[in-house]
Protein backbone atom coordinates (compact mmCIF):
# COMPACT_ATOMS: atom_id res chain seq x y z
CA UNK A 1 0.00 0.00 0.00
CA UNK A 2 1.75 3.28 -0.88
CA UNK A 3 2.32 5.93 1.69
CA UNK A 4 0.47 9.19 1.33
CA UNK A 5 1.95 11.43 4.01
CA UNK A 6 2.07 16.20 3.75
CA UNK A 7 4.71 17.31 1.17
CA UNK A 8 4.39 13.97 -1.29
CA UNK A 9 4.06 14.83 -4.38
CA UNK A 10 1.00 12.57 -6.45
CA UNK A 11 1.50 13.94 -10.11
CA UNK A 12 1.40 17.53 -10.67
CA UNK A 13 -0.11 18.18 -6.67
CA UNK A 14 1.95 18.53 -3.47
CA UNK A 15 -0.55 16.84 -0.98
CA UNK A 16 -0.81 19.21 2.38
CA UNK A 17 -2.78 17.84 5.16
CA UNK A 18 -5.65 14.61 4.87
CA UNK A 19 -9.27 16.21 4.76
CA UNK A 20 -10.86 12.90 6.04
CA UNK A 21 -11.82 9.56 4.20
CA UNK A 22 -13.85 6.67 4.59
CA UNK A 23 -14.41 3.12 3.28
CA UNK A 24 -13.27 3.41 0.04
CA UNK A 25 -10.78 6.78 -0.05
CA UNK A 26 -8.49 9.59 1.39
CA UNK A 27 -9.33 12.89 0.73
CA UNK A 28 -6.62 15.38 0.67
CA UNK A 29 -5.83 19.21 0.36
CA UNK A 30 -3.66 19.53 -2.23
CA UNK A 31 -1.75 22.36 -3.95
CA UNK A 32 -0.40 22.92 -7.51
CA UNK A 33 2.34 25.30 -7.52
CA UNK A 34 2.40 27.45 -11.00
CA UNK A 35 4.50 29.81 -12.25
CA UNK A 36 2.23 33.07 -11.38
CA UNK A 37 0.22 31.24 -8.52
CA UNK A 38 -0.79 28.59 -6.07
CA UNK A 39 -4.11 26.68 -6.61
CA UNK A 40 -5.20 24.89 -3.72
CA UNK A 41 -7.81 22.04 -4.49
CA UNK A 42 -9.05 18.80 -3.01
CA UNK A 43 -7.73 15.09 -3.82
CA UNK A 44 -9.95 12.37 -3.43
CA UNK A 45 -7.54 9.48 -3.68
CA UNK A 46 -9.27 5.39 -4.44
CA UNK A 47 -7.86 3.00 -1.51
CA UNK A 48 -5.34 0.77 -3.85
CA UNK A 49 -7.41 -2.60 -2.70
CA UNK A 50 -10.18 -0.99 -4.64
CA UNK A 51 -9.31 0.61 -7.37
CA UNK A 52 -10.95 -0.78 -10.17
CA UNK A 53 -10.18 2.05 -13.24
CA UNK A 54 -13.12 1.13 -15.29
CA UNK A 55 -15.72 1.87 -12.29
CA UNK A 56 -13.85 5.12 -11.46
CA UNK A 57 -13.91 7.00 -14.76
CA UNK A 58 -17.69 6.24 -14.68
CA UNK A 59 -18.20 8.35 -11.11
CA UNK A 60 -15.83 10.64 -12.91
CA UNK A 61 -17.80 11.21 -15.63
CA UNK A 62 -20.99 11.47 -13.73
CA UNK A 63 -19.41 13.87 -11.53
CA UNK A 64 -18.63 16.05 -14.98
CA UNK A 65 -22.20 15.33 -16.11
CA UNK A 66 -23.51 16.99 -13.45
CA UNK A 67 -22.31 20.84 -14.62
CA UNK A 68 -22.16 23.96 -12.31
CA UNK A 69 -24.22 24.94 -9.40
CA UNK A 70 -23.48 26.98 -6.40
CA UNK A 71 -24.49 23.80 -4.19
CA UNK A 72 -22.50 21.16 -5.67
CA UNK A 73 -18.78 20.70 -5.82
CA UNK A 74 -17.61 20.67 -9.48
CA UNK A 75 -14.81 18.06 -10.48
CA UNK A 76 -11.76 19.91 -12.01
CA UNK A 77 -10.31 16.71 -13.11
CA UNK A 78 -9.60 13.01 -13.00
CA UNK A 79 -6.29 10.95 -13.66
CA UNK A 80 -3.81 8.42 -12.57
CA UNK A 81 -0.93 10.09 -11.36
CA UNK A 82 1.56 7.43 -9.31
CA UNK A 83 -0.35 4.73 -10.09
CA UNK A 84 -3.38 6.24 -7.77
CA UNK A 85 -6.65 7.15 -9.58
CA UNK A 86 -6.78 10.48 -8.03
CA UNK A 87 -10.59 12.61 -8.88
CA UNK A 88 -9.54 16.31 -8.06
CA UNK A 89 -12.42 18.85 -7.73
CA UNK A 90 -12.18 22.43 -5.89
CA UNK A 91 -11.28 22.64 -2.39
CA UNK A 92 -14.36 23.90 0.07
CA UNK A 93 -12.41 26.07 3.00
CA UNK A 94 -14.73 26.37 5.65
CA UNK A 95 -15.20 22.66 6.15
CA UNK A 96 -17.70 20.01 5.62
CA UNK A 97 -21.74 19.93 7.71
CA UNK A 98 -20.27 17.73 9.87
CA UNK A 99 -17.53 20.00 11.71
CA UNK A 100 -20.76 23.15 11.32
CA UNK A 101 -22.74 20.95 13.45
CA UNK A 102 -19.74 19.98 15.62
CA UNK A 103 -19.07 23.18 16.60
CA UNK A 104 -22.18 24.52 17.32
CA UNK A 105 -23.30 21.54 19.70
CA UNK A 106 -24.22 18.47 16.98
CA UNK A 107 -27.26 21.37 15.63
CA UNK A 108 -27.84 24.43 13.76
CA UNK A 109 -27.01 27.56 15.30
CA UNK A 110 -30.83 28.20 15.17
CA UNK A 111 -33.88 28.00 13.35
CA UNK A 112 -33.25 30.11 10.45
CA UNK A 113 -29.87 28.75 10.16
CA UNK A 114 -31.16 25.01 9.68
CA UNK A 115 -33.84 26.08 7.31
CA UNK A 116 -31.03 28.16 4.89
CA UNK A 117 -28.50 25.53 5.15
CA UNK A 118 -31.32 22.99 4.57
CA UNK A 119 -32.43 24.95 1.42
CA UNK A 120 -28.83 24.80 -0.37
CA UNK A 121 -28.31 21.49 0.42
CA UNK A 122 -31.85 20.12 -1.03
CA UNK A 123 -30.98 22.91 -3.92
CA UNK A 124 -28.35 20.84 -5.00
CA UNK A 125 -30.38 17.68 -4.73
CA UNK A 126 -32.99 19.16 -6.86
CA UNK A 127 -30.54 19.85 -9.31
CA UNK A 128 -28.76 16.18 -9.54
CA UNK A 129 -32.65 14.80 -9.99
CA UNK A 130 -32.92 17.31 -12.99
CA UNK A 131 -30.41 15.35 -14.26
CA UNK A 132 -31.60 11.88 -13.28
CA UNK A 133 -28.98 11.46 -10.98
CA UNK A 134 -29.36 9.73 -7.66
CA UNK A 135 -26.60 10.68 -4.84
CA UNK A 136 -26.73 7.74 -2.67
CA UNK A 137 -25.18 8.51 0.16
CA UNK A 138 -26.33 12.31 1.61
CA UNK A 139 -24.32 12.54 4.82
CA UNK A 140 -22.76 15.59 6.88
CA UNK A 141 -19.05 14.65 5.81
CA UNK A 142 -20.17 14.35 1.75
CA UNK A 143 -21.52 18.30 2.57
CA UNK A 144 -18.24 20.95 2.22
CA UNK A 145 -18.83 24.35 3.17
CA UNK A 146 -17.49 27.71 1.55
CA UNK A 147 -18.71 30.35 4.05
CA UNK A 148 -22.59 29.11 5.17
CA UNK A 149 -22.76 27.86 1.25
CA UNK A 150 -23.46 24.02 1.67
CA UNK A 151 -21.95 21.95 -1.65
CA UNK A 152 -22.44 18.16 -2.26
CA UNK A 153 -20.37 15.88 -2.64
CA UNK A 154 -18.99 12.48 -3.28
CA UNK A 155 -21.74 11.16 -6.43
CA UNK A 156 -22.22 7.70 -6.04
CA UNK A 157 -19.59 6.37 -4.62
CA UNK A 158 -20.69 2.93 -3.19
CA UNK A 159 -22.20 2.17 -7.10
CA UNK A 160 -18.60 3.30 -8.72
CA UNK A 161 -16.39 1.60 -6.46
CA UNK A 162 -15.64 -2.30 -6.73
CA UNK A 163 -18.12 -3.79 -4.65
CA UNK A 164 -16.86 -5.93 -1.78
CA UNK A 165 -19.05 -7.81 0.80
CA UNK A 166 -19.23 -4.91 3.00
CA UNK A 167 -19.97 -2.57 0.81
CA UNK A 168 -22.83 -4.54 -0.47
CA UNK A 169 -23.60 -4.80 3.16
CA UNK A 170 -23.59 -0.81 3.79
CA UNK A 171 -23.66 0.51 0.45
CA UNK A 172 -23.94 4.23 2.22
CA UNK A 173 -24.21 5.55 5.61
CA UNK A 174 -26.63 3.15 7.68
CA UNK A 175 -27.97 6.29 9.84
CA UNK A 176 -28.59 8.25 6.81
CA UNK A 177 -29.96 5.24 4.53
CA UNK A 178 -33.57 5.17 3.89
CA UNK A 179 -35.27 1.52 4.48
CA UNK A 180 -35.39 0.42 0.80
CA UNK A 181 -31.29 0.87 0.64
CA UNK A 182 -31.19 -1.94 3.10
CA UNK A 183 -32.95 -4.15 0.44
CA UNK A 184 -30.30 -2.23 -2.08
CA UNK A 185 -33.49 -0.38 -3.64
CA UNK A 186 -32.17 3.43 -4.86
CA UNK A 187 -33.77 6.56 -5.84
CA UNK A 188 -34.66 10.14 -5.47
CA UNK A 189 -36.86 9.25 -2.75
CA UNK A 190 -34.00 7.80 -0.60
CA UNK A 191 -32.00 11.21 -1.31
CA UNK A 192 -35.08 12.94 0.21
CA UNK A 193 -34.88 10.65 3.28
CA UNK A 194 -31.62 11.67 3.87
CA UNK A 195 -32.13 14.99 3.50
CA UNK A 196 -34.83 14.38 5.57
CA UNK A 197 -32.62 12.96 8.24
CA UNK A 198 -29.70 15.88 7.93
CA UNK A 199 -32.64 18.75 8.42
CA UNK A 200 -33.90 16.51 11.58
CA UNK A 201 -30.54 16.55 13.06
CA UNK A 202 -30.00 20.28 12.10
CA UNK A 203 -33.38 21.07 14.09
CA UNK A 204 -32.79 19.74 17.29
CA UNK A 205 -29.33 17.86 17.60
CA UNK A 206 -30.00 14.12 17.29
CA UNK A 207 -30.57 11.56 14.60
CA UNK A 208 -34.38 10.40 14.38
CA UNK A 209 -33.40 7.02 14.73
CA UNK A 210 -30.06 6.90 17.50
CA UNK A 211 -29.63 3.15 17.60
CA UNK A 212 -26.83 1.42 16.01
CA UNK A 213 -25.95 -1.79 13.81
CA UNK A 214 -29.33 -4.11 13.60
CA UNK A 215 -31.09 -2.68 16.08
CA UNK A 216 -30.85 0.61 13.42
CA UNK A 217 -31.59 -1.61 10.58
CA UNK A 218 -34.64 -2.49 12.46
CA UNK A 219 -35.35 0.90 13.78
CA UNK A 220 -34.99 2.39 10.59
CA UNK A 221 -37.34 -0.25 8.87
CA UNK A 222 -40.00 -0.69 11.20
CA UNK A 223 -40.66 1.59 13.63
CA UNK A 224 -41.24 5.61 13.46
CA UNK A 225 -38.93 8.86 14.71
CA UNK A 226 -38.50 10.21 17.99
CA UNK A 227 -41.09 12.96 16.84
CA UNK A 228 -39.27 16.58 17.00
CA UNK A 229 -39.64 18.61 19.75
CA UNK A 230 -42.66 20.97 19.96
CA UNK A 231 -40.65 23.78 20.24
CA UNK A 232 -40.10 23.35 16.29
CA UNK A 233 -42.70 24.96 14.03
CA UNK A 234 -45.61 22.83 12.79
CA UNK A 235 -44.64 23.31 9.04
CA UNK A 236 -41.04 22.37 9.82
CA UNK A 237 -42.01 19.00 11.55
CA UNK A 238 -44.53 18.18 8.56
CA UNK A 239 -41.80 18.55 6.01
CA UNK A 240 -39.78 16.52 8.07
CA UNK A 241 -42.57 14.09 8.17
CA UNK A 242 -42.77 13.53 4.70
CA UNK A 243 -39.19 13.09 3.92
CA UNK A 244 -39.37 10.43 6.47
CA UNK A 245 -42.05 7.86 5.23
CA UNK A 246 -41.70 4.55 4.94
CA UNK A 247 -43.10 4.08 1.53
CA UNK A 248 -41.43 5.91 -0.79
CA UNK A 249 -43.98 6.73 -2.84
CA UNK A 250 -45.35 8.92 -0.20
CA UNK A 251 -42.53 11.06 0.07
CA UNK A 252 -41.73 14.10 -2.11
CA UNK A 253 -40.77 12.78 -5.36
CA UNK A 254 -37.80 14.95 -5.80
CA UNK A 255 -35.67 17.62 -4.57
CA UNK A 256 -37.40 20.13 -6.67
CA UNK A 257 -40.79 19.24 -4.42
CA UNK A 258 -39.24 19.18 -1.12
CA UNK A 259 -37.43 22.15 -2.17
CA UNK A 260 -40.64 23.63 -2.88
CA UNK A 261 -42.10 22.85 0.25
CA UNK A 262 -39.52 23.82 2.62
CA UNK A 263 -39.92 27.34 0.79
CA UNK A 264 -43.70 27.12 1.37
CA UNK A 265 -43.15 26.26 5.07
CA UNK A 266 -40.35 29.08 5.02
CA UNK A 267 -42.73 31.81 3.75
CA UNK A 268 -45.42 30.87 6.04
CA UNK A 269 -43.21 31.43 9.11
CA UNK A 270 -41.99 34.75 7.74
CA UNK A 271 -45.66 35.58 7.32
CA UNK A 272 -46.24 34.62 10.78
CA UNK A 273 -43.15 36.26 12.49
CA UNK A 274 -44.55 39.23 10.89
CA UNK A 275 -48.26 39.52 12.11
CA UNK A 276 -46.76 38.68 15.35
CA UNK A 277 -44.80 41.45 15.87
CA UNK A 278 -47.15 43.99 14.04
CA UNK A 279 -49.76 42.82 16.69
CA UNK A 280 -47.12 42.86 19.43
CA UNK A 281 -45.45 46.33 18.75
CA UNK A 282 -47.57 49.55 18.47
CA UNK A 283 -47.06 51.79 15.61
CA UNK A 284 -44.46 49.53 13.58
CA UNK A 285 -46.38 47.98 10.51
CA UNK A 286 -45.02 50.51 8.17
CA UNK A 287 -41.97 49.74 9.32
CA UNK A 288 -42.36 46.20 8.53
CA UNK A 289 -43.46 47.04 5.03
CA UNK A 290 -40.90 47.16 2.54
CA UNK A 291 -40.71 50.62 0.46
CA UNK A 292 -42.35 50.90 -2.64
CA UNK A 293 -40.91 50.72 -6.02
CA UNK A 294 -40.66 53.89 -7.86
CA UNK A 295 -38.54 54.11 -11.21
CA UNK A 296 -35.70 56.68 -11.44
CA UNK A 297 -37.53 59.37 -12.98
CA UNK A 298 -38.55 62.93 -11.68
CA UNK A 299 -42.06 62.51 -12.89
CA UNK A 300 -42.88 59.73 -10.71
CA UNK A 301 -42.09 62.35 -7.45
CA UNK A 302 -44.58 64.99 -6.84
CA UNK A 303 -43.43 68.54 -6.21
CA UNK A 304 -42.33 69.34 -2.91
CA UNK A 305 -42.30 65.84 -2.08
CA UNK A 306 -38.69 66.12 -1.43
CA UNK A 307 -36.04 68.38 -0.92
CA UNK A 308 -34.69 69.81 -4.49
CA UNK A 309 -31.63 68.63 -6.73
CA UNK A 310 -28.72 68.33 -4.27
CA UNK A 311 -25.32 70.01 -5.07
CA UNK A 312 -23.57 68.12 -7.29
CA UNK A 313 -19.70 68.01 -6.65
CA UNK A 314 -16.41 66.05 -8.95
CA UNK A 315 -14.62 63.77 -7.16
CA UNK A 316 -11.32 61.78 -8.17
CA UNK A 317 -10.47 57.97 -7.72
CA UNK A 318 -7.67 55.54 -9.42
CA UNK A 319 -8.57 52.63 -11.16
CA UNK A 320 -6.87 50.05 -13.11
CA UNK A 321 -7.22 46.75 -15.62
CA UNK A 322 -5.55 43.85 -15.19
CA UNK A 323 -3.87 41.17 -17.48
CA UNK A 324 -5.16 37.82 -17.32
CA UNK A 325 -1.78 37.04 -15.23
CA UNK A 326 -3.50 39.72 -12.48
CA UNK A 327 -0.38 42.63 -13.74
CA UNK A 328 -1.88 45.79 -13.88
CA UNK A 329 -1.46 47.15 -17.42
CA UNK A 330 -3.71 49.88 -17.31
CA UNK A 331 -4.11 52.54 -14.14
CA UNK A 332 -5.64 55.99 -14.29
CA UNK A 333 -6.84 58.28 -12.30
CA UNK A 334 -10.46 59.72 -13.37
CA UNK A 335 -13.50 61.83 -12.34
CA UNK A 336 -17.03 61.42 -11.45
CA UNK A 337 -19.36 63.39 -9.73
CA UNK A 338 -21.43 62.81 -6.62
CA UNK A 339 -23.32 64.84 -3.85
CA UNK A 340 -23.21 64.29 0.04
CA UNK A 341 -25.72 63.29 2.43
CA UNK A 342 -25.22 64.56 5.78
CA UNK A 343 -26.39 62.04 8.58
CA UNK A 344 -24.54 63.15 12.01
CA UNK A 345 -21.94 65.56 12.62
CA UNK A 346 -19.18 62.92 11.33
CA UNK A 347 -21.00 60.82 9.23
CA UNK A 348 -21.31 61.44 5.17
CA UNK A 349 -23.06 59.05 2.79
CA UNK A 350 -21.66 60.03 -0.39
CA UNK A 351 -24.00 59.25 -3.89
CA UNK A 352 -22.27 58.86 -7.37
CA UNK A 353 -23.95 59.71 -10.10
CA UNK A 354 -24.64 56.86 -12.65
CA UNK A 355 -25.17 58.01 -16.62
CA UNK A 356 -27.58 56.92 -18.63
CA UNK A 357 -27.15 54.12 -20.78
CA UNK A 358 -27.40 50.69 -22.10
CA UNK A 359 -25.50 47.29 -21.39
CA UNK A 360 -25.52 44.00 -22.25
CA UNK A 361 -27.01 42.11 -18.75
CA UNK A 362 -26.11 38.48 -17.70
CA UNK A 363 -23.63 36.42 -19.65
CA UNK A 364 -23.53 33.33 -21.93
CA UNK A 365 -21.08 30.75 -23.28
CA UNK A 366 -20.30 32.80 -25.92
CA UNK A 367 -18.80 36.33 -23.68
CA UNK A 368 -18.08 34.04 -20.38
CA UNK A 369 -17.33 30.49 -20.07
CA UNK A 370 -17.79 30.60 -16.52
CA UNK A 371 -21.67 30.94 -17.60
CA UNK A 372 -24.51 29.96 -15.51
CA UNK A 373 -27.72 29.41 -16.48
CA UNK A 374 -29.70 31.73 -14.38
CA UNK A 375 -27.41 34.51 -15.81
CA UNK A 376 -28.82 33.79 -19.31
CA UNK A 377 -30.39 34.81 -21.01
CA UNK A 378 -27.77 37.23 -22.46
CA UNK A 379 -30.30 41.10 -22.60
CA UNK A 380 -30.08 44.45 -23.32
CA UNK A 381 -30.97 46.86 -20.72
CA UNK A 382 -31.51 50.53 -20.98
CA UNK A 383 -31.09 52.83 -18.10
CA UNK A 384 -31.62 56.44 -16.88
CA UNK A 385 -29.71 57.95 -14.84
CA UNK A 386 -29.37 57.63 -10.49
CA UNK A 387 -27.37 57.83 -7.73
CA UNK A 388 -26.24 54.67 -6.05
CA UNK A 389 -23.82 54.99 -2.96
CA UNK A 390 -20.29 55.36 -3.03
CA UNK A 391 -19.59 52.12 -0.86
CA UNK A 392 -21.52 49.56 0.86
CA UNK A 393 -23.21 51.08 3.68
CA UNK A 394 -20.69 51.55 6.79
CA UNK A 395 -21.57 50.48 10.07
CA UNK A 396 -21.16 54.10 11.33
CA UNK A 397 -24.26 55.29 8.71
CA UNK A 398 -26.31 52.53 10.14
CA UNK A 399 -25.57 53.64 14.01
CA UNK A 400 -26.56 57.32 12.35
CA UNK A 401 -29.94 56.18 11.27
CA UNK A 402 -30.72 52.79 13.03
CA UNK A 403 -29.01 53.91 16.91
CA UNK A 404 -27.34 49.67 16.34
CA UNK A 405 -25.07 48.10 14.99
CA UNK A 406 -25.93 44.32 14.25
CA UNK A 407 -21.86 43.65 12.73
CA UNK A 408 -20.19 40.86 13.57
CA UNK A 409 -17.33 42.35 12.77
CA UNK A 410 -16.42 45.42 14.84
CA UNK A 411 -13.46 47.30 15.50
CA UNK A 412 -13.75 49.99 17.76
CA UNK A 413 -13.78 53.15 17.55
CA UNK A 414 -13.54 52.31 13.91
CA UNK A 415 -16.93 52.23 12.43
CA UNK A 416 -15.89 52.68 8.16
CA UNK A 417 -16.65 48.81 8.24
CA UNK A 418 -19.34 47.62 6.05
CA UNK A 419 -22.86 47.06 8.12
CA UNK A 420 -22.78 43.39 7.75
CA UNK A 421 -25.88 40.75 9.34
CA UNK A 422 -28.82 42.80 8.06
CA UNK A 423 -31.42 40.67 6.23
CA UNK A 424 -33.08 42.22 3.02
CA UNK A 425 -36.20 43.38 5.66
CA UNK A 426 -33.58 45.21 7.75
CA UNK A 427 -32.08 47.26 4.56
CA UNK A 428 -35.58 47.85 3.46
CA UNK A 429 -36.06 49.47 6.97
CA UNK A 430 -33.04 51.65 6.53
CA UNK A 431 -34.12 52.87 3.62
CA UNK A 432 -37.43 53.49 4.87
CA UNK A 433 -35.87 55.10 7.57
CA UNK A 434 -33.13 57.10 5.64
CA UNK A 435 -36.25 58.78 3.58
CA UNK A 436 -37.69 59.73 6.89
CA UNK A 437 -34.94 61.34 8.04
CA UNK A 438 -33.59 63.22 4.92
CA UNK A 439 -36.63 64.02 3.27
CA UNK A 440 -35.43 62.23 -0.50
CA UNK A 441 -36.37 58.38 -1.03
CA UNK A 442 -34.00 55.93 -1.14
CA UNK A 443 -34.13 52.47 -1.70
CA UNK A 444 -32.34 49.21 -2.63
CA UNK A 445 -31.21 49.03 -6.43
CA UNK A 446 -32.93 46.78 -8.69
CA UNK A 447 -30.48 44.01 -10.14
CA UNK A 448 -29.83 45.35 -13.41
CA UNK A 449 -29.03 49.24 -12.00
CA UNK A 450 -26.80 47.31 -9.93
CA UNK A 451 -25.13 45.08 -12.55
CA UNK A 452 -25.31 48.35 -14.94
CA UNK A 453 -23.64 50.60 -12.05
CA UNK A 454 -20.75 47.31 -11.12
CA UNK A 455 -20.06 47.10 -15.14
CA UNK A 456 -19.32 50.66 -15.68
CA UNK A 457 -18.81 50.44 -18.97
CA UNK A 458 -16.90 46.81 -19.11
CA UNK A 459 -17.92 43.64 -20.43
CA UNK A 460 -15.44 41.22 -18.63
CA UNK A 461 -15.49 38.80 -15.83
CA UNK A 462 -15.02 42.09 -13.50
CA UNK A 463 -14.99 45.63 -13.75
CA UNK A 464 -10.77 44.93 -13.72
CA UNK A 465 -10.66 43.09 -16.63
CA UNK A 466 -10.89 38.97 -16.55
CA UNK A 467 -8.99 38.28 -13.12
CA UNK A 468 -9.15 40.04 -9.74
CA UNK A 469 -6.46 39.79 -6.59
CA UNK A 470 -6.98 40.05 -3.50
CA UNK A 471 -4.70 43.25 -3.48
CA UNK A 472 -7.79 45.40 -5.22
CA UNK A 473 -10.50 42.94 -4.24
CA UNK A 474 -11.64 40.90 -0.24
CA UNK A 475 -12.58 37.79 -1.37
CA UNK A 476 -11.25 34.17 -0.65
CA UNK A 477 -7.97 34.42 -2.22
CA UNK A 478 -7.34 30.59 -1.26
CA UNK A 479 -10.56 29.38 -3.22
CA UNK A 480 -10.08 31.17 -6.71
CA UNK A 481 -11.31 29.57 -9.66
CA UNK A 482 -10.96 31.59 -12.22
CA UNK A 483 -8.60 34.65 -11.31
CA UNK A 484 -4.61 35.10 -10.14
CA UNK A 485 -4.22 35.80 -6.29
CA UNK A 486 -1.13 35.93 -3.80
CA UNK A 487 -3.31 33.43 -1.78
CA UNK A 488 -4.72 35.81 0.78
CA UNK A 489 -7.92 35.29 3.05
CA UNK A 490 -8.51 37.60 5.33
CA UNK A 491 -11.18 36.02 7.23
CA UNK A 492 -13.42 38.72 7.56
CA UNK A 493 -14.50 42.26 5.93
CA UNK A 494 -12.20 45.30 5.34
CA UNK A 495 -12.77 48.92 5.47
CA UNK A 496 -15.14 49.84 2.79
CA UNK A 497 -12.84 51.26 0.02
CA UNK A 498 -9.51 50.68 1.76
CA UNK A 499 -7.91 48.65 -1.13
CA UNK A 500 -7.93 52.12 -3.03
CA UNK A 501 -9.25 50.92 -6.41
CA UNK A 502 -12.58 52.17 -7.90
CA UNK A 503 -14.58 50.99 -11.04
CA UNK A 504 -14.64 53.40 -14.20
CA UNK A 505 -17.48 55.22 -12.47
CA UNK A 506 -15.50 55.66 -9.08
CA UNK A 507 -17.28 52.93 -7.10
CA UNK A 508 -15.89 50.99 -4.70
CA UNK A 509 -15.78 47.32 -2.80
CA UNK A 510 -18.23 46.51 -5.84
CA UNK A 511 -16.82 42.62 -6.03
CA UNK A 512 -16.28 40.71 -2.70
CA UNK A 513 -16.10 42.51 1.06
CA UNK A 514 -20.16 41.91 1.34
CA UNK A 515 -22.28 40.89 -0.64
CA UNK A 516 -25.38 43.46 -1.61
CA UNK A 517 -29.02 43.50 -1.18
CA UNK A 518 -31.04 44.51 -4.16
CA UNK A 519 -34.90 44.98 -4.56
CA UNK A 520 -36.07 41.94 -6.98
CA UNK A 521 -37.16 38.71 -6.51
CA UNK A 522 -35.69 35.77 -7.40
CA UNK A 523 -36.14 34.28 -11.07
CA UNK A 524 -34.22 31.23 -12.56
CA UNK A 525 -33.29 33.19 -15.55
CA UNK A 526 -33.75 36.26 -17.47
CA UNK A 527 -36.43 35.58 -19.44
CA UNK A 528 -39.37 38.16 -19.33
CA UNK A 529 -36.81 40.25 -16.86
CA UNK A 530 -37.83 44.52 -17.22
CA UNK A 531 -35.51 45.81 -19.89
CA UNK A 532 -35.65 49.61 -18.47
CA UNK A 533 -33.94 49.67 -15.09
CA UNK A 534 -37.09 48.89 -12.97
CA UNK A 535 -37.02 45.74 -9.99
CA UNK A 536 -38.33 42.44 -11.25
CA UNK A 537 -41.05 42.53 -8.41
CA UNK A 538 -43.44 40.15 -10.38
CA UNK A 539 -43.59 36.49 -10.42
CA UNK A 540 -40.70 34.10 -9.72
CA UNK A 541 -39.93 33.08 -6.14
CA UNK A 542 -41.65 35.56 -3.93
CA UNK A 543 -39.87 33.72 -0.76
CA UNK A 544 -36.41 35.25 -2.05
CA UNK A 545 -34.60 37.92 -2.53
CA UNK A 546 -31.35 38.76 -5.13
CA UNK A 547 -28.04 39.30 -3.50
CA UNK A 548 -25.08 40.33 -5.81
CA UNK A 549 -21.11 41.21 -5.58
CA UNK A 550 -19.89 38.46 -3.78
CA UNK A 551 -17.99 38.69 -0.39
CA UNK A 552 -14.93 38.30 1.78
CA UNK A 553 -15.55 34.46 1.86
CA UNK A 554 -16.49 34.15 -1.74
CA UNK A 555 -14.89 32.56 -4.20
CA UNK A 556 -13.70 34.39 -7.40
CA UNK A 557 -16.79 32.57 -9.82
CA UNK A 558 -19.04 34.42 -6.96
CA UNK A 559 -17.30 37.99 -7.46
CA UNK A 560 -18.02 38.25 -11.12
CA UNK A 561 -20.31 41.14 -12.36
CA UNK A 562 -22.71 38.72 -13.53
CA UNK A 563 -22.74 36.66 -11.01
CA UNK A 564 -26.36 36.06 -8.80
CA UNK A 565 -26.92 34.37 -5.87
CA UNK A 566 -30.56 34.70 -3.77
CA UNK A 567 -31.81 34.15 -0.37
CA UNK A 568 -34.45 34.40 1.66
CA UNK A 569 -35.16 37.66 2.79
CA UNK A 570 -34.71 37.59 6.73
CA UNK A 571 -31.37 35.70 6.17
CA UNK A 572 -28.72 38.12 8.02
CA UNK A 573 -25.31 37.04 7.77
CA UNK A 574 -21.64 38.46 8.49
CA UNK A 575 -21.34 38.29 4.72
CA UNK A 576 -24.20 40.31 3.85
CA UNK A 577 -24.46 44.24 3.61
CA UNK A 578 -25.92 46.58 1.10
CA UNK A 579 -25.71 49.40 -0.96
CA UNK A 580 -28.31 52.44 -2.12
CA UNK A 581 -30.19 54.02 -4.75
CA UNK A 582 -30.99 57.60 -4.63
CA UNK A 583 -34.55 59.04 -6.24
CA UNK A 584 -34.09 62.40 -7.27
Amino acid sequence: MIKLSPGRQIGPYTLIKRLGGGQFSDVWLGERRGRFATTQVALKIIHEELQDQEEIARESQLWAQIGTHPNILPIIESDIYDDLPVIVTEYAPDGSLEDWLDKHGGMAPSIDAAISMALGIISGLAHLHLKKIVHRDLKPANIMLTGDIPRLTDFGVSRQLKATDSARSIAGTPAYMAPEMFDGKRSEQADIWSAGVLFYKMLCGKLPFPQNGVALIYAVSIMEPDPLPKTIPLVLRQVVICALKKDPTERYSSGIEMKAALEAAQKEMIKSELQNSIAAIPNTKQNLRPVPWIPVSSSNVKTGSFRTLPNLSEFQFKTLSLDKSGTAFSASEKKSRQFIEVLSENVRLEMVEIPAGTFFMGSNQNNDKNSLAWEEPYHLVTLPSFYISKYPVTQAQWQAVMNTNPSFFQQFPNVNLPVEQVSWYDAVEFCHRLSVKTGRAYRLPSESQWEYAARAGTTTAFAFGEVITTDIVNFNGNYSVISTDRGIYRKQTTNVGELGFANNFGLYDIHGNVWEWCQDVYHENYNGAPINGNAWEQGGDQTRRILRGGAWISSSLMCRSAFRETSVPDKASNAIGFRLIAIL
